[in-house]
């Protein structure tokens, strides 16, 4: 779990706090996840690994290649990214179990999560520039 206080430090979070306010945790637990106590939930790991520019394997130190492209969903006869309803089903199992109100819940969720990481990296530039 070294990886983890690494990232965080090249990455300009110089105390755990910092870290945490970014991506809305407690410091608790951010101390657990760099002291190997728990492990980031699977949300927190795509957080993690878009701010990071890092692969989910790098972050938890399965794999020692750093800076591989972050995944991205294409249609393979297009290219283009597929409709959000295909994303849905992909992310969720399938719309057929759930409500169309559930659907837009999952979706209002995915948006604020791309608003998140879109600020996080615009803070980012800024810091930097």
């Amino acid at each position: 779990m070294n990886r983890l206080k690494e990232l965080r430090l090249q990455h300009g979070y110089k105390t755990q706090k910092d870290l945490a306010d970014a991506l809305f945790v407690n410091q608790t637990a951010v101390s657990q996840w760099e002291r190997g106590v728990t492990v980031p939930s699977s949300q927190m790991l795509f957080k993690l690994s878009e701010l990071y520019g890092e692969s989910i394997d790098y972050i938890l130190g399965v794999d020692d290649k750093t800076n591989e492209p972050p995944f991205e969903v294409v249609e393979p006869s297009t290219g283009t990214p597929p409709p959000k309803e295909a994303l849905q089903a992909a992310f969720w199992g399938g719309e057929k179990d759930l409500t169309q109100e559930d659907l837009d819940a999952m979706w209002d969720d995915v948006e604020r999560f791309a608003a998140f990481v879109a600020q996080k990296r615009r803070e980012e530039k800024e810091k930097h520039d």
